[in-house]
């Protein structure tokens, strides 16, 4: 966990000397020590305690800290006093670089998010195409039972929650019994993915044949024609 909290400060590195140092400024100046160590201290604190609770180390985490970090680094931008020349050496030398890392970064992202193939439109065009209203759908991403109106066999639809032991103990999930339901629905497709349980699995290999595979490691598949 405390690695995981470095990581955060030092992926932002710049920024981050910014923030303490804004911290640092606010502590040391403020007149209402109370109200600051409030805002200074147990605000960025309580972040990351709500953060580190869910025992989930995602990066996609950070989103909660990144609040009060980016107001302390704004905060020390807003008062720091910088000389006329200083601001021309800046303008000239560190606006040119990251006007660079700025366009490398949205070149990075057109290419993996724009011109990235979109799978589920893919799997929604085929099966609009092929499913019958009296077919079934199993599919691991809500969308499509919500584009096709489907409705799902079983309220856990993330394909964690079945293979992922945390999970399974934190829902007190019967799989046996999700598992049964998504059998007797008979689901002419099945949308899930590579790691989605092993009953699934299972119950893939005999019955089904694979349609469509993607990138992501979710595949379509049809049941075989019996």
């Amino acid at each position: 966990s405390g690695l995981f909290v470095v990581q955060f400060y030092f992926f932002f590195l710049p920024l981050s000397i910014l923030s303490f140092l804004s911290v640092h400024h606010r502590l040391k100046n403020s007149t209402d020590k109370l109200k600051e160590i409030i805002l200074s201290v147990l605000w960025p604190t309580l972040a990351w305690v709500a953060i580190l609770f869910t025992g989930k180390l995602f990066p996609h985490y950070y989103a909660q800290a990144l609040i009060p970090f980016s107001f302390f680094a704004l905060d020390h931008l807003e008062n720091t006093k910088v000389n006329k020349p200083s601001f021309s050496f800046i303008k000239k030398s560190i606006v040119p670089i990251l006007g660079i890392i700025f366009f490398i970064g949205i070149t990075n992202q057109f290419f993996s998010l724009i011109l990235k193939p979109d799978t589920e439109k893919a799997i929604l065009e085929y099966l609009t195409e092929n499913i019958k209203p009296e077919d079934e759908l199993h599919s691991q991403k809500m969308v499509l039972h919500y584009m096709l109106d489907k409705s799902p066999q079983t309220k856990y639809v993330h394909p964690t929650i079945f293979h992922n032991k945390e999970h399974i103990k934190a829902f007190g999930i019967d799989l046996d019994h999700e598992y049964e339901s998504i059998r007797n629905s008979d689901p002419k497709f099945i949308y899930c993915y590579t790691n989605g349980g092993d009953g699934l699995k299972k119950m893939i290999e005999n019955n089904y044949e694979l349609i469509i595979t993607s990138t992501d490691k979710y595949n379509l598949w049809k049941k075989k024609d019996e």
